[in-house]
């Protein structure tokens, strides 16, 4: 439960709770795509399925790129000389690279889709209907490594802000008794 309630008393989701939903519902929709009674599944998908598959993957795509778009800006907030924050940074960057060949890919399956349609070749477009059900998972991939990311990003914020804090002098330890003080007179029996 998050710690900060809603006006109606309940608790606000948590990032976590937010991106679970998010990939059912991403989950959710792509079985929705693939449901087929047997005499569709013998012709293969059709150009409306393809096409509704097309636009979720471009959804998708968009959604992701805002993700790393937004977290571009962390990384490069962060002071490039930390220990440690250059592996980071390339993984980042690396990972980064690969979500725009997802983008391109997107474009590249339209162009496909619509040469499918046109020739009306059945076996083209299942080959594009399997071609955008692998991006998915690419997409997919790409957002665990993009929570990895983000988890280890965050650390560095931390680290970094820890180092911006000025530090506090050592507290001073109370001090011992003396020897030569008087001590108390031990009870008479």
């Amino acid at each position: 439960m998050s710690p900060n309630p809603t006006p109606n008393g309940r608790s606000a989701p948590s990032r976590r709770e937010l991106l679970r939903g998010a990939q059912l519902v991403a989950v959710a929709a792509l079985v929705g795509c693939r449901k087929r009674s047997t005499d569709d599944a013998k012709q293969g998908p059709s150009a409306a399925s393809v096409k509704q598959s097309l636009d979720e993957l471009r959804k998708r795509l968009d959604e992701q790129k805002k993700k790393f778009m937004a977290l571009r800006e962390q990384v490069d907030a962060l002071p490039a000389d930390m220990p440690g924050f250059g592996d980071v940074r390339v993984n980042f960057y690396a990972t980064e690279e690969g979500r725009g060949t997802t983008d391109g890919k997107a474009v590249w399956l339209a162009g496909q889709l619509e040469a499918a349609i046109k020739s009306g070749n059945r076996d083209e477009l299942e080959q594009v209907s399997k071609d955008i059900a692998a991006t998915h998972d690419d997409i997919r991939k790409i957002d665990d490594l993009h929570v990895k990311l983000l988890h280890q990003v965050m650390a560095f914020e931390r680290m970094a802000r820890r180092a911006q804090e000025p530090e506090k002098p050592p507290e001073k330890a109370p001090e011992k008794p003396s020897a030569t003080k008087a001590r108390s007179p031990k009870p008479k029996p």
